[in-house]
């Protein structure tokens, strides 16, 4: 049973056999010895004739200093039984009490010294159960926490992958340009000028994209809040988006106002409708609101169960795929989330695969 791993409970039955135990030493040998001591007593008595009225002292001081010393034996005989009952109890309880102390220690440093190994970057599981339950549910979340940075540090290593491809590419075709301008291999026209400066463009977005996650995590902006008409938002937004076989739909109600910085407003919306568009090859994407709250939803490709944890994570991609269109470096999602709470609101997300993805903003103040 459950209640009988808790450590309340083995200390709990711990105490309860000590004391149990000792009192029962405690009573045997008290008993004992006082037993014998009485009897030794009444023995004594009888002997020096103090129970019959006539003995064999017939001076008073002699008789009664003898009397003295039998009850000084029996008291004796009293505190010794009482010392070694003690003793006995003390040594039994020391026993009970190290022999339970380390059922409850033994898994705590091992815990210990996880943790240390953990400090030195080996990050490993404690797969031993210790048969107490609140130790095992701290291995649990030390286990869940390993599990947890150990997914951090694979992700930060995709990171410096993904960002060294992502650099490089756009690099490599730059240097090849200005090489093949300076070797001859082509004239530097405009048309060659005009590849060279889409790379630029696509590196510059890269960091600038790279940088704005970094602010928006350091608070280094401005929010400039007003009410902003959201129906005419949506529309502005949607007008720059077409698709063969995709209707974008904007079902906002006329007269809605929400408190928001437009701009940010505007990069939050536009982040949601790209992804909706670009994962959705027909069908329908729909921005709504009501009750507070804007829905940004698709009938696209989905999210997988497995996925929907982390995708606002900072460069985490569900497409593994190194395509910007597809996979992207994983930085949009992250941005929106730091955008929505910088305005205090929430974001979440609903999602099954082959089924379409639902982004809900909540917690909107509106005029």
């Amino acid at each position: 049973m459950k209640i009988f791993k808790s450590i309340i409970s083995k200390f709990t039955i711990g105490i309860v056999l000590t004391v149990l135990i000792v009192v029962t030493i405690v009573g045997v040998i008290s008993t004992i010895q006082i037993n014998q001591g009485f009897d030794t007593f009444i023995q004594q008595q009888n002997r020096e004739g103090y129970g019959s009225g006539s003995g064999k002292y017939q001076d008073e001081d002699e008789k009664s200093q003898r009397h003295q010393e039998i009850i000084d034996v029996f008291q004796n005989k009293i505190n010794s039984s009482i010392f070694i009952a003690s003793g006995a109890g003390l040594f039994i309880s020391v026993v009970v009490g190290v022999l339970i102390s380390r059922q409850i220690v033994a898994p705590i440093n091992l815990l210990s010294n996880q943790i240390d190994n953990a400090t030195r970057n080996n990050f490993s599981l404690i797969k031993k159960k210790s048969n107490t339950l609140e130790i095992d549910k701290l291995t649990d979340k030390f286990n869940e926490l390993v599990s947890e940075i150990n997914r951090i540090e694979k992700l930060r290593d995709e990171l410096v992958s993904d960002v060294t491809h992502e650099l490089k590419t756009p690099l490599t075709k730059i240097k090849g340009q200005i090489e093949g301008c300076i070797d001859g291999v082509y004239k530097c026209e405009p048309s060659h000028l005009q590849k060279t400066l889409m790379n630029v463009d696509q590196l510059e977005n890269l960091i600038s994209q790279m940088q704005k996650l970094i602010q928006l995590k350091a608070r280094k902006y401005e929010m400039k809040k007003e009410f902003v008409e959201l129906k005419k938002f949506v529309d502005s937004l949607v007008s720059g988006y077409s698709k063969n076989n995709l209707s974008i739909i904007n079902q906002v109600s006329d007269n809605v106002f929400v408190l928001a910085d437009k701009s940010k407003l505007r990069e939050i919306l536009d982040n949601l409708l790209s992804n909706a568009v670009n994962n959705t090859e027909s069908g329908s994407v729909t921005i709504d609101y009501s009750d507070r709250k804007i829905t940004v939803s698709d009938t696209g490709k989905g999210i997988d169960k497995k996925d929907l944890p982390y995708i606002f994570e900072r460069f985490y991609r569900a497409d593994k795929s190194r395509s910007k269109k597809t996979g992207g470096l994983g930085l949009g999602l992250s941005i929106v989330k730091e955008l929505v709470k910088a305005h205090g609101w929430s974001i979440s997300v609903i999602s099954k695969s082959g089924k379409g993805s639902q982004f809900i903003i909540e917690n909107i103040k509106e005029k």
